[in-house]
């Protein structure tokens, strides 16, 4: 069923209300950039106009905390100068009163130095950054931020060299272990087999045979006989 009412328009402000209203209903609702610009086309937004809208933004973003870490630095700069100026002088107050208590040259000093503290605070408690000042700021940040990602990235292969050398060193070590393992085995075979006994071949001994035993009898008993007819 379709609505037979006017179709209901929306200026950019109401839009953009209605959609910093919606979101803050889903204030743990997170959108990446893909879908931010898949939002965006629902709606007739081209991807084009999103990423320019989100560099203005970023630009902003950055801005915003350049200008606040100028006047942060501002401010510690200043707290700083005040306490260099009370110690100073409250030294130079009790060597005056020391020293010459009835001529107080130290406040000579204090005015002079009170005047270029008032000029520091003036300056330190505007909220007005100059745009050079702000340069310099974003252009130290991007060199933190490259060398952030610097640091980042020789880290990653420094960790990386790390786990590679470790890979070798175990598998170094395991070759080690292997070659030693082997060599063992080898040796404990090595020593069992010069352990075990040779077994030498069987020689049998024939007895003589009764042929030449009698014919050496009848021998001796021939040179008997002769040596007895000698005689």
């Amino acid at each position: 069923m379709s609505d037979s009412g006017p179709r209901r328009r929306y200026t950019d402000d109401e839009a953009r209300a209605i959609f910093e209203r919606a979101l803050g209903a889903e204030a743990n609702a997170t959108l990446g950039h893909e879908d931010l610009v898949a939002a965006a086309a629902e709606v007739g937004i081209s991807r084009d106009a999103v990423e320019r809208a989100v560099a203005e933004v970023e630009t902003q973003q950055a801005e915003r905390m350049a200008k606040a870490s100028v006047l942060s630095r501002r401010r510690r700069g200043l707290l700083n100068h005040f306490i260099v100026y009370f110690v100073i002088n409250g030294f130079l107050f009790l060597i005056n009163w020391l020293t010459s208590p009835g001529a107080w040259w130290f406040l000579f000093p204090v005015a002079a130095w009170g005047l270029g503290l008032f000029f520091h605070m003036w300056h330190s408690l505007s909220s007005r950054v100059s745009p050079r000042a702000l340069r310099r700021q974003l252009t130290r940040a991007e060199g933190r931020q490259r060398h952030a990602v610097r640091q980042l990235r020789e880290d990653e292969r420094a960790r990386r060299r790390l786990r590679h050398e470790r890979i070798e060193e175990g598998a170094r070590q395991l070759g080690e272990a292997v070659e030693e393992g082997v060599a063992a085995v080898l040796n404990k075979l090595a020593s069992e087999l010069r352990q075990v006994p040779t077994a030498r071949p069987r020689v049998d001994v024939a007895p003589p045979e009764p042929a030449a035993q009698t014919r050496s009898e009848a021998e001796i008993e021939a040179k008997q006989r002769m040596s007895h007819k000698d005689r």
